[in-house]
């Protein structure tokens, strides 16, 4: 791995949790970070709608404990070798467009997570992925902060 990837696991991981993750992520997660073992990537961009981070298309809808994500993210640099991706999603009505989104962690080996890497000419050393979500799975503790975050992304 170069210092490009490890520099940006640390600040994306590091930082984000430790702003806004739940103690259990928290004690999971940095301490492997801080070791250099664990990466994140952002999922925040889409196919369709860029950066208007407000219009995100990607849906998480919960179901019981279980949370379904569907559709697919755009420019997630590093994605191919990042361990989770902090993912923006959309979970709830389309029309409260600056409320209703969450955000979580989805582990790049969770099963119906896809990818599929894009050409970007500023990167030099990695690549930028087009990540497909294709009702992907995940437990309730997957939501950034924890449960009771739900809706406040």
């Amino acid at each position: 791995m170069g210092s490009g990837s490890q520099n940006a696991g640390w600040v994306l991981g590091g930082c984000m949790l430790t702003e806004n993750g739940s103690e259990a992520q928290k004690h999971a997660l940095l301490p492997r970070i801080a070791a250099g073992e664990l990466l994140l990537s952002y999922g925040l961009s889409e196919p369709n709608v860029g950066g208007n981070l407000a219009s995100v298309e990607t849906s998480a809808e919960r179901q019981g404990d279980q949370i379904i994500v569907k559709d697919a993210k755009r420019w997630c640099t590093e994605a191919d070798w990042a361990d989770y991706i902090y993912c923006l999603v959309r979970s709830g009505n389309q029309d409260a467009r600056h409320n209703n989104l969450s955000m979580l962690l989805i582990s790049t080996d969770t099963p119906s997570v896809t990818m599929q890497p894009i050409e970007h000419i500023s990167l030099r050393y990695t690549v930028s992925m087009d990540v497909y979500f294709d009702d992907v799975c995940l437990d309730s503790d997957a939501i950034v902060g924890g449960p009771d975050m739900w809706n406040q992304g």
